[in-house]
């Protein structure tokens, strides 16, 4: 058989059919796959910085990042200075590529679930506080409530020591059904299915969301 063809440099998506042994490709040329958080908060450093992630590579980016103080902070397409960087573009939720935009302000320190939207104009953006904790039949409040987990800074993970019954779980924030994530613990998506508990007993539940390009999570027992 003969091999696919690429015409042009850049990002390039492949689909492949495995049940009709077809495929097909999409050029999507140059993206910055991420974008960093440089701020005041972590010494104005773009190539230390916590990033956000296009899964999509649509110019639509996601992460979440802890401040552990009140911070000014901008958004940085490279791990440097040297190409653009987003600001405050004047008002709630707008974003300027002018190289002198103000800076935009985190004004309480905590778990920031960021949202960048590039895909079109005006840029945008948004910035929510997440707390998190586990719920379902498996928990002990059941579907009821949450059972809080704690946010470590130095391993960045969420955490909760629980009693668990041989049912099922999910992940939420703040208490609410807005941010939810399920299915695959290696690779957890928003809405997903509930995680299954299969033996009761108490157990150590990790929430890994360091990484933008993908959330997972753990289960040991104790």
């Amino acid at each position: 058989s003969q091999a696919m063809r690429v015409t042009e440099p850049g990002w390039v998506k492949i689909n492949l059919n495995r049940l009709d042994f077809t495929y097909s490709l999409e050029i999507i040329g140059e993206v910055n796959v991420e974008l960093y958080l440089p701020g005041g908060y972590q010494g104005w450093s773009p190539e230390t910085a916590p990033t956000v992630y296009s899964r999509n590579f649509d110019f639509k980016y996601e992460g979440y990042v802890y401040f552990g103080e009140a911070s000014e902070y901008k958004f940085a397409s490279q791990p440097n200075w040297d190409g653009p960087n987003y600001g405050d573009g004047g008002e709630e939720g707008i974003l300027s590529d002018d190289g002198g935009a103000g800076n935009l302000n985190i004004t309480e320190p905590g778990y920031y679930k960021m949202n960048v939207d590039l895909s079109g104009s005006p840029y945008t953006y948004s910035a929510e506080m997440t707390n998190w904790g586990i719920i379902g039949d498996a928990t002990p409040s059941s579907w009821d409530n949450s059972t809080n987990m704690t946010y470590n800074p130095d391993t960045k993970q969420w955490s909760v020591v629980a009693t668990l019954t041989d049912k099922e779980f999910k992940f939420r924030a703040n208490d609410g059904w807005d941010i939810n994530l399920g299915g695959d613990m290696q690779d957890l998506s928003y809405g997903g299915d509930n995680i299954k508990v299969n033996e009761a007993g108490t157990y150590l539940i990790i929430l890994d969301l360091s990484d933008p390009a993908v959330y997972k999570s753990s289960i040991t027992k104790q």
